[in-house]
């Protein structure tokens, strides 16, 4: 049980699983082999490309379309009406003139979907189970459960922001700033990994030509 606990902890935090696919978008523009990190009925996340919202998006597949048999078709309506009552929610919160009247709580939960926090957990543990032998998983249910885990969150949110900065947040994530910061940030921290790099490179290049650097 502890090394269950300790590799969910892990994986839930690090870990995602690439999906190879060709994207269409209705602009025309094909993004061919595409790692896809993430996926809900409103958006998907790919790696160097950030968040590609649905409605720009023409379809997701080979170069032949598949077809989607009606089981299918019935989960993706569900998870699509999932996605509606989510942003849903959100909305009501901004148009809402008295926000501050909403419980604090609430509005941390409100949080965790504008700023994709929501999405990445729900994400993460459904790429987890995919990896995880049969015989574990009917054990990582038990352990794992993302409406209670972000409630777990709640309270570090409500230690270090007061209400006023929650609300704040969510009006900034909601904004054409925070959704750019959104889609970007996959794109950001590859570059910001790159850059490293090369700058460590560059710095022990430096020390090994002054004689600085004798290696280890």
């Amino acid at each position: 049980m502890k090394k269950m606990v300790f590799l969910v902890c892990i994986l839930l935090m690090v870990a995602s699983v690439s999906f190879a696919e060709n994207v269409y978008l209705k602009d025309g523009t094909v993004i061919r082999d595409a790692r896809i990190i993430g996926r809900n009925s409103y958006a998907v996340m790919v790696v160097g490309h950030g968040r590609i919202f649905n409605k720009d998006i023409e379809r997701i597949g080979d170069d032949i379309q598949e077809e989607v048999d009606g089981e299918d078709q019935e989960a993706e309506e569900v998870e699509e009406a999932k996605g509606v009552e989510e942003m849903k929610g959100v909305e009501e919160v901004e148009d809402k003139d008295g926000m501050k009247d909403i419980p604090k709580d609430e509005l941390i939960l409100e949080l965790f979907i504008v700023n994709g926090m929501k999405e990445t957990v729900d994400n993460n543990i459904t790429n987890l189970n995919k990896q995880l032998p049969e015989e574990k998983k009917e054990e990582f249910k038990k352990i794992v459960n993302a409406k209670e885990l972000l409630g777990s969150l709640v309270p570090v949110y409500d230690k270090n922001f007061s209400k006023e900065e929650i609300i704040d947040l969510i009006k900034f994530y909601r904004s054409s700033a925070g959704a750019k910061l959104l889609k970007d940030t996959p794109k950001l921290m590859e570059q910001i990994m790159i850059a490293t790099v090369d700058y460590y490179k560059a710095k022990i290049k430096k020390n090994q030509e002054d004689g600085y650097y004798q290696g280890y």
